[in-house]
């Protein structure tokens, strides 16, 4: 605690130098509120920074960036609150910014750290990183920031553009910040554990079944075989889904027990339907064949004079 107490102190006093920088800051009544702002500012940081080091210590994430991102601010956190080390600092928090560009703690420290040193190009450049992600928090970042702290960091930015005349970066959504939500909504929800433990078990039992099917040369009956095969890439699609979200980030637009009620109900529709479409369109829509008949059954092409399908075995008559 006398380490990060100490980091609080430091906060307050690079950030009034970096305040005392700016020519005529403080010379009208606009400059009373700026310093008003850069306390709030100051004292918001110094309280995020405390909450990282606990944060890190939990490895709170199934990704392993993002463990490491706050695990390298929580160092970079101890450096500075150990003996104010700007020096050690900086390429930590350059590394967690890497790691996860989501970890808007890292872009805000680094900011403020190379703003210290009169780097304000950099600074501006870690800042903007800070501000770009600022409106898309992830879940863990909210024990970290507040949505009253993310006001005062936002301002405080803002206010930091206007004065070095730098325009203010567009919003983005990371790729590793798009997965980490997926997979905690996944996580969070009775339709994605559900997904997590039946998908997988339905992929690889209805593979199996193809299989033992393909190796004893047995087979459904066209109306059963046609509804199983269906529905079985029916569940594989869902799987690649699930894959999407959990592996490549892909956001969930609407939540998962939602989206997956659209998903096979949508499928399951599709499926009827097609059905539906072969069963009453499908002879209409068949050529006549001289000599030739098709099958009842499985729609094969068979000649008259044969008395079963060469592909179901079944006899027309039955």
């Amino acid at each position: 605690m006398k380490k990060l107490s100490f980091l609080i102190l430091f906060m307050l006093l690079f950030l009034r130098v970096a305040a005392c920088d700016e020519t005529g800051l403080f010379h009208d009544e606009s400059a009373l509120g700026w310093d008003r702002d850069q306390t709030e500012f100051r004292q918001e940081l110094s309280l995020a920074a405390r909450k990282a080091v606990e944060l890190a210590q939990r490895r709170f994430s199934r990704i392993k960036s993002i463990n490491d991102s706050y695990q390298l601010t929580a160092e970079a956190v101890l450096l500075l609150a150990d003996r104010g080390d700007i020096d050690g600092a900086v390429p930590l928090l350059r590394e967690a910014s890497k790691k996860f560009d989501g970890n808007r703690l890292a872009y805000l420290l680094l900011g403020a750290a190379l703003e210290r040193t009169g780097a304000r190009e950099e600074a501006a450049r870690a800042y903007a990183g800070f501000y770009r992600n600022s409106l898309t928090l992830a879940r863990e970042e909210n024990e970290l920031i507040s949505p009253s702290a993310l006001r005062v960091f936002r301002n405080y930015v803002e206010a930091r553009f206007a004065v070095w005349k730098i325009p203010l970066p567009a919003s983005k959504i990371g790729f590793d910040l798009r997965r980490e939500r997926s997979m905690a909504m996944l996580e969070g929800s009775p339709a994605g554990q559900e997904i997590n433990l039946i998908l997988p078990l339905v992929v690889v039992g209805g593979l199996l079944v193809l299989i033992l099917l393909r190796l004893t040369g047995a087979e459904f009956p066209s109306a059963v075989s046609y509804f199983f095969v269906s529905f079985y890439v029916l569940c594989v699609l869902a799987y690649a889904l699930w894959a999407a979200h959990l592996f490549l980030g892909l956001p969930f637009f609407v939540s998962p027990e939602t989206e997956y009620k659209l998903f096979f109900t949508g499928g399951a529709v599709l499926i009827i339907a097609f059905y539906a479409v072969r069963l009453f369109f499908g002879p209409k829509m068949r050529k006549k064949i001289e000599g030739a008949r098709y099958c009842p059954f499985c729609g094969a092409i068979m000649l008259d004079v044969e008395r079963e399908c060469p592909e179901c075995k079944r006899r027309p008559e039955e």
